[in-house]
């Protein structure tokens, strides 16, 4: 299985704390997302504060959504799951309807999360 595991959040929960605090804690799940797949995947890329930084400049969030995307699949085939690459499906959606795009993403990330904890604890 993976490393450790992070989170599950409830995708819902996500957009609405987004919104209720003007993207506040957006800029929170980004990094912790950043942060959470590192630590699972053991691939070291940037660190979780330059990924967030790096967010507020114009398109990087896409590469962004890009990137995790990308290692949410090789996740999804550590954690005994089928793999599957949305990574343009999440970037498209994340550049005209982010919120759907955050949505899948984290309910992707719940999927491994829940898949490894199970693992663990046969």
């Amino acid at each position: 299985m993976g490393g450790m595991v992070g989170e599950r959040r409830e995708p819902i929960t996500v957009i609405l704390l987004s919104l209720v605090t003007c993207g506040f804690y957006g800029i929170y799940w980004i990094y912790k997302v950043s942060e959470e797949t590192q630590n699972y995947s053991g691939e070291q890329d940037m660190t979780p504060v330059v990924d967030t930084l790096l967010c507020f400049v114009p398109f990087y969030s896409l590469y962004w959504i890009y990137k995790q995307s990308q290692k949410i699949t090789r996740m999804q085939t550590k954690a005994g799951l089928p793999p599957r690459d949305e990574a343009i499906l999440h970037t498209v959606l994340g550049a005209f309807v982010g919120i759907v795009a955050i949505f899948m993403f984290q309910d992707n990330l719940n999927k491994i999360w829940d898949a490894s904890r199970n693992a663990q604890a046969m």
